[in-house]
């Protein structure tokens, strides 16, 4: 738990809300994504079952002591804006920090990175060995690209989510695990059959928040190898497919039928009218209503 004089928060605008200790965490099977806002704090000495994976925003950085398992050694790191800190599931470490703080912390559970890649993992079982502060600019780029997503809150799509999660849990396994365990590369797209099997998967449930998983699950392939095939296929990832369907759906409904703008949005999974209009005018170049007015 994280000490502080403070509560976190759940909020909707985090520009809003840079004076108080922001907590924003999305969790699904096995993945848990954090992004944190907070003044000068620290984490008790603790340990994960999951693999953690913590990314600072800012470039005070924050201080990282990890701690032997066997005989409480500590090993104590300054991390900043290019450092990111890798924990190993059941590595005992505190986070401690003397200034504000921005941060976005991966939780990937060992299982949910053997599912995200599969058929494509050599090996038994993830084992990462690295630990405490690293220099990866994948990661941090990462870190990023989900910074992004968390300040537009409403907009954040699972299955982008997902995607940045299972290209981190690759990462780990080909850099920091087990010499062993490797991720085989795809050759090809999907066949015809299976591409015709995820696009009616996905055209029936545009109103869903839909998971990289379920669609992959399919046409019986790991999200990982889904991913590259799709991409392969179409020449889009799986967060802009859907996007792209999404819109086409849209332009069918506002051109053809009566629907209120409201109605049409949730009919194709958007979460609001602000952020369908917003996603519509950036990918057709017109807001709906002059679309339909057209």
């Amino acid at each position: 738990m994280l000490e502080n004089q403070n509560s976190p928060l759940i909020v909707n605008n985090v520009d809003a809300l840079l004076s108080a200790n922001v907590s924003l965490p999305l969790k699904w099977k096995g993945l848990n994504v954090t992004y944190l806002y907070t003044a000068s704090s620290r984490y008790p000495v603790h340990e994960h079952h999951a693999i953690q994976i913590t990314i600072p925003l800012l470039t005070s950085g924050f201080n990282a002591v990890t701690l032997s398992a066997t005989d409480s050694r500590q090993n104590s790191q300054k991390l900043t804006l290019e450092n990111v800190f890798l924990a190993p599931a059941y590595q005992p470490h505190t986070l401690l920090w003397d200034r504000d703080t921005e941060l976005v912390m991966f939780d990937l559970e060992p299982e949910f990175v053997e599912r995200a890649v599969g058929e494509s993992f050599r090996g038994s079982q993830v084992e990462i060995t690295a630990i405490g502060g690293i220099r990866d600019s994948l990661i941090t780029q990462l870190g990023g690209a989900l910074h992004a997503e968390f300040k537009r809150a409403s907009a954040i799509g699972r299955i982008y989510i997902e995607s940045l999660a299972v290209t981190l849990a690759v990462h780990l396994i080909r850099n920091y695990s087990a010499s062993e365990q490797n991720v085989r590369e795809l050759s090809g797209g999907l066949t015809g059959a299976k591409l015709r099997r995820a696009v009616e998967y996905i055209n029936s449930n545009l109103d869903q928040n839909l998971s990289l998983q379920q669609i992959a699950e399919t046409v019986g392939m790991s999200p990982y190898y889904f991913s590259r095939a799709l991409k392969k296929s179409t020449g889009l990832a799986p967060h802009a497919y859907l996007t792209d369907q999404r819109m086409e759906r849209a332009k069918q409904l506002l051109a053809q039928t009566r629907l209120p703008i409201i109605d049409i949005a949730l009919a194709v999974g958007f979460v609001n009218h602000s952020h369908f209009s917003t996603q519509f005018r950036k990918l057709v170049g017109i807001s709906p209503k002059a679309y339909r007015e057209g």
